[in-house]
């Protein structure tokens, strides 16, 4: 295969609809790690490399060291305060910049925590059933996957619900510019959106200094207290980081979970029929077309890896999507099979020490809303197809319409 005939992982915009047909190939011409020259990066596809690269601390998850090569100089000082503030997020740090974020973080997303919210997620899923009970086309997006979590990430945060559109609006901008590093448009765009995040969660955190409340936001304050090595600075990144991971990927994850159904009616039917499978329907549809289709690393020394020589400070693109459809983990991995016993398990919250710390919130929330649809329109079809967000790292459906049959 010549340099010509790899995919423009990051200009092809035709990938946004479908990029499975292009890992196919990769796979069955044995081409699953090499040096990208359109992207000045290694590709990795296989499931072991990628899991292997995930776990390794070799490999650094620092994106301002994968970003900056990449942006011209003159951008560059236009936009710091866009790169400072991407620079706070956890999931962009190594050890142990990463661990003193990460870990009292993660408490406020563990089992316990989850399980106190699945009533209201509940709630708030037949609430948003009930408003599209009488149609017999229901755009699932706009009517559940996307206003489920940011109803509930916004509650967690203590964030008026009314916000919810233009932090959208920002949050959209945010993954555009880590979608297209180097598009000066969308630069100027996300540089705006870090401006107003900025704005907005400042007032949010001087309104809980004068006077906390029971939210996710007053408990980073707190965490600032504690760890006085956690700035100001950590706290809005990070709220930024929670917003934005606490609903675009779940929006994405029920989204795409229903998608599949649609198109395959004879896996519905086993839903219909067994609702008991809604915890392995979620995790194939994690797997069969997860939110997330890559991620990157930065090559901190010179290395062979499964023979191939890998440089130093040289970026690596590591496909979590393509791992999930490596047919030596998964067999028949183009079929979408809510029974599957796969041998390992997706990577679709990724693995080693940047595993999602949301992981079992959105899991929870695509449960609850896929079954309940199911419930309540036990039958249903596509209605034209669907629109994906422009957005070749964050697989996102825009607009889903199903004609639907009610119970």
């Amino acid at each position: 295969m010549t340099t010509t005939d790899l995919p423009d992982w990051n200009n092809d915009r035709s990938l946004v609809a479908d990029p499975y047909p292009a890992y196919r190939r990769l796979f069955d011409e044995g081409r699953t790690l090499y040096w990208d020259a359109k992207t000045d990066a290694y590709t990795v596809l296989g499931y072991r490399d990628v899991a292997g690269m995930l776990k390794d601390g070799r490999f650094l998850t620092n994106r301002m060291k994968v970003f900056l090569p990449r942006i011209p100089e003159e951008t560059r000082k236009r936009i710091q305060p866009l790169l400072d503030t991407l620079g706070h997020f956890m999931i962009y740090l190594d050890p142990p910049e990463h661990g003193r974020l990460r870990t009292p973080v993660v408490k406020a997303f563990d089992t316990r925590v989850v399980k106190n919210w699945r009533a209201r997620i509940e709630a708030v899923t037949t609430k948003l059933l009930d408003a599209v009970a009488g149609q017999e086309v229901v755009d699932v997006v706009p009517a559940l996957s996307y206003p489920l979590p940011i109803t509930m990430i916004s509650e967690m945060l203590g964030l008026p619900l009314a916000d919810a559109s233009q932090l959208k609006a920002w949050t959209n901008d945010v993954a555009s510019f880590i979608d297209r590093t180097t598009d000066p448009e969308v630069a100027k765009n996300a540089l705006h959106a870090v401006a107003g995040f900025r704005a907005y969660f400042t007032k949010a955190i001087e309104e809980r200094r004068s006077s906390p409340r029971e939210d996710l936001l007053s408990y980073l304050l707190q965490l600032r207290e504690e760890h006085p090595d956690i700035s100001d600075d950590d706290i809005i990144g990070n709220a930024v980081l929670i917003l934005a991971a606490g609903h675009e990927t779940t929006t994405a994850l029920t989204g795409n979970a229903l998608l599949a159904l649609a198109r395959n009616p004879g896996e519905l039917a086993k839903l219909r029929e067994r609702p008991e499978l809604i915890e392995g329907c979620i995790d194939e549809a994690l797997r069969f077309d997860p939110p997330i289709h890559r991620t990157g690393r930065l090559v901190s020394e010179a290395m062979e890896w499964n023979g191939t020589a890998l440089e130093k400070d040289k970026r690596v693109s590591v496909f979590l999507a393509a791992a999930n459809r490596d047919p030596s983990i998964f067999p028949d991995p183009d079929r979408f099979d809510i029974e599957r016993k796969p041998a390992a398990k997706h990577l679709s919250f990724s693995f080693g020490p940047h595993y999602c710390a949301g992981a079992g919130l959105g899991r929870t929330e695509a449960i609850v809303a896929v079954s309940e649809f199911v419930k309540r329109f036990p039958h249903f079809e596509l209605a034209g197809d669907p629109v994906y967000v422009n957005n070749l790292t964050l697989r996102c459906p825009g607009s889903i319409k199903l004609r639907v049959t009610k119970a």
